[in-house]
């Protein structure tokens, strides 16, 4: 099983989110965020999963923590499938032990930033059971055509993305939310004046997410 850095609840446990986070970052890099939210004196359990360190082909082969590589500036050419699929497995298992532990999946969140959103989003409407929630922040859906049609009982995800994002085009995140309306996915779609990060409004809309999960 994956590494992690791991947040205890200080209040009874109620929901565990498992937080991904972007390339070339660790599980580390939304401590901070976790903290500042007051989310464990609320109930909430954080797993901050590290990526595996690989070759990353567009950074010059260097190898760093990465959920799969990435070949061109163009994010939707020439994916790595097999690395996405091996990441995926690799969130699941950490999935499958917490919601034995939390008393079910429809009380874990998934929830990741830019390719570790890329990983969340994709698990998240993959998996055959009802999640207590969702959260794709600056990032995209990265093998739509494997993503079927909402059930009645899928929670509604957010969605935080950055008009001016030069990482992950907001055209891309506009195309996924448009992709996933169509399949009957109800998505919190919020476009917020920023780049590729998390600003204080992109925290606010998270934090009312997530109390709204309780």
């Amino acid at each position: 099983m994956l590494e992690s850095v791991i947040l205890e609840p200080e209040a009874a446990h109620k929901k565990t989110i498992i937080w991904l986070h972007g390339l070339g970052a660790d599980g580390h890099d939304f401590v901070p965020v976790g903290q500042m939210l007051g989310l464990q004196k609320l109930g909430f359990k954080l797993v901050f999963p590290h990526a595996p360190v690989r070759p990353v082909t567009i950074n010059m082969g260097q190898s760093m923590r990465a959920w799969y590589d990435i070949k061109q500036i163009n994010l939707m050419g020439d994916r790595d499938i097999s690395g996405i699929e091996d990441s995926l497995t690799d969130v699941k298992e950490i999935l499958d032990n917490e919601a034995k532990l939390v008393g079910g999946y429809k009380n874990t969140i998934i929830s990741g930033f830019s390719q570790g959103g890329a990983i969340a989003l994709q698990l998240g409407l993959s998996i055959n059971e009802s999640i207590g929630g969702l959260m794709a922040l600056s990032t995209y859906l990265p093998i739509p055509d494997l993503i079927t049609e909402a059930t009645a009982d899928f929670v509604s995800l957010l969605q935080i993305h950055g008009v001016f994002d030069p990482v992950v085009p907001y055209a891309l995140a506009e195309k996924t939310k448009n992709e996933l309306e169509g399949l009957k996915y109800t998505v919190d779609f919020h476009a917020l004046q920023m780049m590729h990060e998390v600003n204080p409004q992109a925290l606010e809309a998270i934090k009312s997410y997530l109390i709204a999960r309780l």
